[in-house]
Formats: structure tokens, C-alpha cells, sequence
């Protein structure tokens, strides 16, 4: 293999690939990503076997060639050269990189040795705007932590429909964010009734890249056992994770008694103040609610207390109820709305958070028992 190719495209697509390359664990050949040089459609590809990712990359091709490349030591050379760098592979799995009057060798290993590309298997496929796909990934992913007794809470469910819906959900069961939007199905016969994805956060976070950088559509092809998310010619392929879960609409209430409406910037500006005392204690606050005012304040024995006030649009009786304000936090900030919606039942009950006039996002939290 011999390649020339500019410093600054090659360092950009190698950035991409840091992620998988460091979580490579004992297996040293997952440290390394392929490069395949060859003049069709030459790429780079990294994976953790969980996730995959592979980008096209731009370069003259002297000789085709592929070989596996130590994903970090090589990154930081890269950082290093001049602008064009000149790139050689021999047969005993030795590097030569050349910049200027700069000479690098670096040892790798064999593209023989580097996992196959997995075959999808019972495709469907779907499409969606990448400011869509972001959108509801944002405005879920906050609310799925890492769980290691219950793994398949680390990541996202996707739950797509015939009739062209997307149901994002996340939750670490003391809350719950839904999230919707609609998306484009090019055969509906093969994706069945319902489809049911589980996406771990680590993938999550490959493809969030992935749409940053991307354009306007991207497609979703959904196999037996594997993901792709593919925006023109950069793919994330990622397992699926086995296991159940939850049955999250059982934790939505029917109704509820009581709704408060609030300034988010406010209500978020208020929650900041108060919990600074409560850090310690879970950022757990307390919210007084009578007539057009709620007094949110904590306290800590070793600290002392804190209240603020806010004006809030409430019409039902004197309500006392207590949170973690995190949560609370974490919801709102992604919201968009001027004005947020509370709905309450008791305070023991869970407690819907929505955007005021959308329908699309939805947060439960569970409030803090006194």
C-alpha cells in the first residue's frame, strides 16, 4: 500500500474513531482500526465489536493495499505532520509516514486479523432528518444511566411503527423521557407490526458524531441483531442489546389532578440557586405551591438552607411536594418552550413534565418521599 493524503482530512476522520479505539479492553487488535486503500472506495474502520464505524476517506492511491493501525499512536503522529503526508505499508506490517523532513515507523498488525463487517439479516429500513433523530436522541438519552445489574437500561429504545412513527424512550426508572417523531418506512412489509431497538449509550454516542457531521437524511437499516445508521457514506452498525424493557406506558398515568405552568428560564434559574445547599443531599428541594406562587428551598444540617420564589399559573389547593432537582433540570434544559407544564396528581405520585403547547416530549419523574 502507498497513499498520499492531507493532514487535516486525515486527522478529522481519525477523531472520529478515538472512542471505539480506546474501548478496545485486553484485545489489542480493537485498539487498532483498518485502513483498505483501494481505489473504488477507500475507508477507515474502527470497532469495539459492539459498534462499528466506518468513514470514506480522500487520498491518492499509488498501490491498494490494507493493514491495521494503532488507533491512538497514529493520531497523534498525524497531529504532527505537515500538511501532506505520505504513507507506505510493507509486507511485514511496518508504517512509514513521511511529512516534510519528519520520518515516522510504526509497527501494526495484520487486516487479517481485524473482525468482519456483519451481514445484516431480515432488513427494513428507514429514513429521517438528522435534526429529527438528534432531537429525540437529546431529549432521551439524559434519562438512561448505566445500570450494571440491569443492562439493558444503559442505552435507548427505539420503538418504530407501521404507520411511519418513531417512539424514542429512555429512563433509570426514577424517570422516564419519551420523545416522537415521524419517519419515512420504504417497505412496511418488512418491518412488521411493531420494532422494537435497544441501543446502547456508547453506540449512541458513535452515531450522535455521526450526525453532527452529516447532512440532511439519514437511513436506518434494522437486521435481525445489528443497527445501521448510515448518513451518505458514513455508517455506524451497531448490536443490538438483548433483554426486555420496561413496559414504560404502565408508568404513565392516565390523568392527572393538578397543572402548574411555569417560566422555564425561571424555574431552571431557581432550581440552580436552591440545590447549590442540597448537592450533597441528592440536589433534593421542596416546592411550596399556593394560589400564583411556588417557594422551592432545601436545606442541609451541615450547610444551612435556602429558598427562592417564583409566579407560576396554578388555580388548585396548597400542594407541598419535593424532588431531586437534577432531574428536574435535565428535563427542562432540553425543552425549547418559554412556559413548561407540571402536571401532579399527590405528592407521592409521578409528575409529568411537557413543553407548553407540544405533545412530542415527555418527562415522568418520581417525587422524593418526605
Amino acid at each position: 500500500m502507498k497513499i498520499k493524503v492531507q493532514k487535516d482530512l486525515l486527522q478529522k476522520k481519525l477523531s472520529n474513531i478515538q472512542g471505539l479505539v480506546d474501548r478496545g479492553g485486553a484485545l489489542q487488535i480493537l485498539h487498532h482500526f483498518l485502513l483498505e486503500a483501494n481505489k473504488e472506495r477507500p475507508f477507515i474502520m474502527a470497532t469495539d465489536l459492539e459498534t462499528a464505524y466506518k468513514e470514506p476517506v480522500e487520498m491518492e492511491i499509488e498501490e491498494e493495499g490494507k493493514i491495521c493501525i494503532h488507533g491512538k499512536k497514529f493520531f497523534e503522529i498525524i497531529r504532527e505532520m505537515e500538511k501532506t503526508i505520505d504513507i507506505e505499508a510493507f509486507e511485514n506490517n511496518w508504517l512509514k509516514i513521511a511529512s516534510g523532513k519528519s520520518l515516522f515507523k510504526l509497527s501494526c498488525l495484520s487486516h487479517e486479523d481485524f473482525p468482519l463487517w456483519p451481514n445484516l439479516e431480515g432488513e427494513a429500513e428507514i429514513s429521517i432528518p438528522v435534526t429529527q433523530l438528534l432531537r429525540v436522541i437529546e431529549r432521551t438519552l439524559y434519562a438512561a444511566k448505566d445500570i450494571e445489574s440491569r443492562f439493558f437500561l444503559n442505552g435507548l429504545l427505539f420503538r418504530i411503527t407501521p404507520d411511519g412513527g418513531l417512539t424514542v424512550v429512555g429512563t433509570d426508572t426514577h424517570r422516564l423521557a419519551i420523545a416522537k417523531s415521524p419517519v419515512q418506512i420504504k417497505e412496511v412489509e418488512k418491518l412488521g407490526d411493531v420494532k422494537d431497538m435497544l441501543i446502547s449509550r456508547k453506540a449512541i454516542s458513535e452515531i450522535k458524531k455521526m450526525l453532527e457531521d452529516g447532512s440532511e437524511i439519514v437511513t436506518i437499516i434494522i437486521g435481525k441483531n445489528h443497527v445501521l445508521f448510515k448518513i451518505k457514506e458514513i455508517e455506524v452498525l451497531t448490536r443490538q442489546i438483548e433483554g426486555n424493557f420496561p413496559h414504560y406506558e404502565q408508568a404513565i398515568p392516565e390523568s392527572f389532578e393538578k397543572e402548574i405552568i411555569v417560566n422555564r428560564s425561571e424555574f431552571l434559574k431557581s432550581l440552580r440557586k436552591v440545590s447549590v445547599i442540597s448537592r450533597e443531599r441528592g440536589y433534593a428541594v421542596t416546592f411550596n405551591i399556593e394560589n400564583s406562587t411556588m417557594v422551592i428551598s432545601s436545606s442541609d444540617p451541615d450547610y444551612g438552607e435556602a429558598t427562592d420564589e417564583i409566579d407560576i399559573d396554578y388555580a388548585g389547593e396548597p400542594l407541598t411536594i419535593s424532588f431531586s432537582a437534577r432531574y428536574l433540570q435535565e428535563a427542562a434544559n432540553i425543552m425549547s418552550t418559554e412556559r413548561i407544564l407540571i402536571k401532579i396528581i399527590d405528592p407521592l405520585k409521578p409528575v409529568m413534565l411537557q413543553e407548553e403547547g407540544q405533545e412530542d416530549y415527555e418527562c415522568i419523574v418520581m417525587p422524593l418521599r418526605s
